[in-house]
């Protein structure tokens, strides 16, 4: 995990100009010819890049025709059109508000405009609205902008009589240079004019006046100052008092020139004094506000100045350039996907593995909902089921802003193995023994507990012995094991015995059956020749396997035993060695 100081230090002293790449414009066309006065232009974003500013010239990388700051759009609508019949170069330029770097210019080509052969068309007045009451007598005329409008006439009738005639270029708002009439009806055409001529058969607007009353003055932002960068995600706007005010309209967007809902964070929303609060603005964000000053009278006239302010970093993806990549200020969140619990072990403690300002851990219901279990280091867990873990960094000037990191995963449950039994098979003189086991886990079994441990719980072609069988549950919810007993006893007289000085089957010996007290005092042993090896009573140790006190070799040999009723029994067993 890369340290939050490192970021932040990487983020403050600015992104690496080979690592951004400039974009292209996609429409106009590079190079396009004939292109609407009216059109909108639109470019490709930029790996890492949040604030863009659109310059617009009639030579390579020329301002002639404005520079406007479009926060995070790549999209701008020039609001009075593009002059007619000319060669316009475009560049965008991407801002780095959080750092003392240099912006970076591309140059994304040029289109050459249409040459006007029609007349515009009209236009809609925005303000006073059409048809409003009690406008003050201090108001201003704005309009929409008319298409392939190059300038636009603007007469004011009152009772049919002009009062103002005015032709208005290079911009969409007329002041009247005098107070108009109080408690008056006033009617308005706004006539888009062209090389071609004026547009014709435009409608006629109207608005009426009210009570002559003082206006207030325009107000300007206090606090976040214009241009102030890094500024709290929620924090309290404060603008001038306007003297005569007794409220204020506030619009805050993303753009300059919203083009969709998203764009406007508050339109035009009404406070009755100079300052209020705001919660959840997005980070690494410009954002544009305007005040307006209202009382009964109406609205400040010529408050059109557009402020702006930057929020703080947030929490990335940024570019850094000590790693040369795009890094964020939250954690890592390594946990691994698969996390096994115990049964036998309950409750089962997890550990966050990463480094972090906080946690949060959550059980994820199977109705879609989430239960909060810990905020802590660590979590307890009791049952299997899918969860989440959560870690996160605290950021910003405050540092309160949550940079998390999320991911889930999932708990299975395990328990130690139980051995029911085992079960033994005797085939062509060498044993087969299988674990038959219960539980949830999965198990692996062996010979001796060190291993090596496999899958299967059938081991064959063992020697003619005692055996341990251990369980091991794979996901580590410990071992057991269970000891298997030869049973080598036919009619009491073994099959078998191994005398290499290992218990048990060290000696031959007559074992009575579970409830027969049968008593033989005499057993007689024989070799495969029919030679004499040893006398004894089934009351005493038995044969050793020697004679005359050497070891005898591994072969087959025979006995004859007599009960004390006079039976007799003969028989053969091995000695194995």
């Amino acid at each position: 995990m890369l340290k939050k100081l490192l970021i932040l230090a990487g983020i403050l002293l600015g992104w690496s100009l080979q690592a951004q790449d400039c974009s292209s414009m996609i429409t106009p066309l590079d190079g396009s010819t004939g292109v609407s006065v009216g059109t909108a232009i639109d470019w490709g974003e930029s790996a890492g890049i949040t604030s863009y500013k659109l310059r617009l010239g009639t030579t390579l990388l020329g301002d002639e025709l404005g520079e406007f700051p479009v926060g995070n759009t790549t999209f701008y609508l020039p609001p009075q059109g593009l002059p007619e019949n000319t060669t316009i170069f475009v560049t965008v330029i991407l801002d780095f508000p959080f750092t003392i770097e240099d912006d970076i210019e591309c140059p994304l080509g040029s289109f050459t405009t249409e040459s006007i052969t029609t007349l515009p068309d009209c236009g809609q007045m925005t303000i006073p609205t059409d048809g409003a009451t009690d406008v003050s007598v201090f108001t201003d005329i704005r309009w929409d902008y008319s298409t392939r409008a190059t300038s636009y006439r603007v007469i004011l009738r009152e009772s049919g009589s002009v009062i103002h005639n005015e032709i208005v270029t290079g911009s969409l708002s007329f002041n009247p240079p005098t107070v108009l009439p109080e408690n008056t009806f006033i009617e308005v055409e706004i006539i888009p004019v062209n090389s071609v001529g004026d547009g014709a058969s435009c409608s006629t607007f109207s608005f009426t006046t009210g009570e002559l009353v003082a206006l207030p003055d325009c107000s300007r932002m206090v606090s976040p100052f214009d241009g102030e960068i890094n500024v709290s995600l929620s924090p309290t706007l404060t603008w001038e008092a306007s003297p005569r005010a007794t409220g204020y309209r506030v619009t805050i967007t993303k753009t300059p020139t919203p083009q969709t809902p998203e764009d406007t964070i508050l339109g035009g929303d009404e406070f009755p004094t100079n300052s209020t609060p705001i919660i959840d603005l997005e980070p690494n964000t410009t954002y544009f506000i305007r005040i307006v000053p209202f009382n009964e009278a109406g609205d400040a006239i010529g408050c059109v100045t557009i402020e702006s302010f930057s929020t703080e970093v947030g929490c990335g993806p940024y570019f850094d350039p000590v790693v040369g990549d795009f890094v964020t200020l939250g954690p890592e969140a390594s946990l691994n996907p698969i996390v096994s619990i115990c049964e036998n072990e309950l409750p089962f403690t997890l550990d966050a593995p990463d480094l972090a300002d906080g946690y949060r851990w959550y059980r994820l219901l199977p109705n879609g909902r989430t239960e909060l279990l810990s905020e802590d280091f660590s979590v307890d867990i009791t049952e299997a089921g899918r969860y989440a873990y959560e870690p996160y960094n605290l950021a910003g000037p405050l540092l309160d802003l949550e940079c998390p990191s999320y991911m889930e995963f999932d708990v299975f449950s395990s328990e130690i193995a139980t051995i029911d039994r085992i079960r033994g098979e005797f085939r062509n003189g060498r044993l087969e023994l299988e674990a038959i086991v219960s539980g949830i886990g999965n198990y692996t079994f062996a010979l001796d507990k060190a291993g090596p441990y496999r899958s299967s719980p059938v081991f064959s072609d063992l020697d003619l012995n005692t055996y341990t069988i251990y369980v091991q549950d794979e996901q580590g919810c410990g071992t057991t094991s269970a000891t298997y007993l030869i049973d080598n006893t036919v009619n009491g007289f073994p099959a078998f015995f191994t005398p290499d000085g290992n218990f048990p089957n060290d000696t031959w010996q007559y074992i009575p059956p579970e409830g027969v007290s049968r008593v033989f005092p005499r057993i007689r042993i024989f070799d495969r020749y029919g030679k004499f090896l040893k006398e004894f009573s089934s009351l005493g140790d038995g044969w050793d396997g020697t004679f005359i006190g050497r070891p005898l070799p591994a072969s087959d040999y025979w006995y004859v035993a007599i009960d004390t009723q006079g039976n007799v029994v003969k028989g053969h067993f091995s000695l194995k060695r």
